[in-house]
């Protein structure tokens, strides 16, 4: 639970190596956060690195479930958590 202005963070910690590909979903859609090291005017979403994504300034649009998939040549792994307003 955060409160509406406050920051949230999603951390997607898997084992295993290496890691082709991680993939964020936010109720089923995919997010497009801007890399860390890069800035956009109004951006919130962040990638501070491939596997935590950053959600400043939350408001009522960023509520739901998140989701990421990681995937590498062998397999798959995918973890989810719920973003709600306190």
């Amino acid at each position: 639970v955060v409160n509406s202005g406050d920051s949230a963070t999603f951390n997607c910690s898997v084992t295993g190596s290496p890691i082709d590909s991680v993939h964020w979903l936010r109720n089923a859609e995919s997010v497009a956060p801007i890399s860390d090291g890069e800035t956009s005017a109004g951006s919130r979403v962040r990638l501070l690195s491939q596997q935590v994504l950053h959600v400043s300034g939350v408001t009522r649009s960023d509520r739901g479930m998140y989701q990421c998939f990681v995937r590498n040549d062998r397999e798959t792994a995918q973890g989810s958590a719920e973003l709600r307003l306190g």
